[in-house]
Parts: C-alpha cells; structure tokens; sequence
C-alpha cells in the first residue's frame, strides 16, 4: 500500500475526514464493500475504523491509506477507475456536509466560500494550508501547499471543489487541476 509511505509526516487529520470517506464508501459498495475495506485496512495497516472518532486528531496517513484502499478495491491499482473513485468519494464528502449545505447553498457565492475556506482548513488539517490564487467572478483558482503530494488525494479534493460548486447552486461550473494540488473552478 503506497500510503504507508506517509507514516513519518507530522500532519494529521480530523476523524470528521475519515468519517465521510467511509460514509461515502458504504453508499457506492454497501455494507458488504464497507466492511471488506475496514478488514483490509485493519489486516495491512493496522487501522480500526470502529473507533474513529470525528473531533479526534489522527495522522494523515490513515486518511491516504483508507482513500487509496476505498479507491483501489476490485480495480487495478494504476487504473484511472482510481482516480475517478476518488474523485467521486470527494464529491460525496461535500454533498454530506449536513446543516452547511443549507448555509452554503443559499447564503454563499462560490468566491465568498473560497476565502472562507482558506480560515477552515485548519479545522481538518494540522498542516499544509489552502490558498486562493485568484478570486474573480466566474474563476477561482486555488491550490493546497505545504502538504505531502498523493495523486488519490489531489483528486479526492478536485471531487470535493466539484460538490461544492453544486452546493453554491453553480449550474454547470466546472473544476480541474491545473498542477500539483492546484486547481481551477468556472462557472
């Protein structure tokens, strides 16, 4: 599994973040999916998944190593299925972010959730940062520094930006990478 690789980072992630991976998890595969990848996980890195705790800090290789098995489960592991799992275990994230959606959807535009969000990545993250580049009408362009590269993760977070697009009520808005964590959204 590529995500042991990250054990030695210092940087940790919330519960809440692991949480909505498994969330998303059992909606596409079901309780069945579910629990064949809390096994694996359980057997390979030693991670139980029962007793995660949303508020808890845990290190940020839990949350690569249960993307990367979440994403990689029945395909090949270089397969762009891969990505687009991730891809879709991000959009799934935003889509379950509770009484927010309802804050979002109507109270904010998709620039006035760019900088907010720059304030809230500390919320989930103990390091790294996320930094707006350009904030116009119709184009945000921003990226996340400062954090160890996993190309499952980078698409895990372009899924992400798509949902919350949707959230902000955008009608066909559209989300890329245009480098390393870098990304940018139109509408």
């Amino acid at each position: 599994m590529r995500a042991l690789g990250y054990v030695n980072f210092d940087i940790k992630t919330r519960g809440v973040n692991l949480r909505n991976i498994l969330d998303a998890v059992r909606y596409k595969r079901g309780r069945e999916g579910l629990n064949r990848i809390k096994t694996i996980l359980e057997k390979e890195c030693k991670i139980n998944t029962n007793q995660l705790v949303e508020k808890e800090w845990y290190p940020l290789w839990y949350e690569f190593a249960l993307l990367e098995c979440a994403c990689t489960l029945d395909t090949k592991p270089d397969s762009r299925e891969v990505l687009e799992n991730a891809a879709y275990i991000g959009l799934r994230g935003a889509e379950d972010i509770g009484i927010l959606k309802f804050f979002v959807k109507f109270t904010m535009t998709p620039n006035e959730l760019a900088e907010k969000s720059k304030n809230d990545w500390r919320h989930f993250y103990t390091g790294g940062e996320f930094v707006v580049h350009k904030n116009t009408p119709g184009e945000i362009i921003c990226a996340i520094s400062g954090f160890p590269y996993f190309e499952i993760y980078e698409h895990n977070i372009l899924g992400f930006l798509k949902g919350v697009l949707r959230l902000t009520g955008v009608k066909n808005g559209n989300v890329e990478i245009i480098g390393r964590y870098k990304y940018r959204c139109t509408w």
